[in-house]
């Protein structure tokens, strides 16, 4: 990181563009912080074909995909139990 970053991040304004005030208790502007928000998802859209195209898991890329799947067992285990723990936090209980 630059000096810049850090100057920036103390005066308050936009770490990327330098010119908006920040969000607050963020580090971009809205316009930089959705300008951000389309290059990631313009990225995972991108990652989403090539692996799926190579037979590789959508999620990590390393494990080859099971037959009928697009992903991993075991990242379908890890998403199952993080959608298990989501689902319960929002009910309101405990796991």
């Amino acid at each position: 990181m630059d000096s810049n970053y850090y100057q920036r991040i103390e005066q308050g304004v936009c770490v990327y563009c330098g010119e908006r005030k920040a969000r607050p208790g963020r580090r971009m502007c809205p316009q930089c912080a959705l300008k951000a928000t389309d290059r990631q998802i313009k990225r995972n859209k991108l990652y989403h074909k090539l692996r799926t195209a190579a037979g590789l898991c959508i999620h990590c890329g390393v494990a080859k995909a099971d037959e009928g799947y697009v992903s991993c067992a075991k990242c379908r285990e890890k998403d199952s139990k993080c959608n298990i723990e989501r689902y319960h936090k929002a009910k309101g209980e405990t796991v």
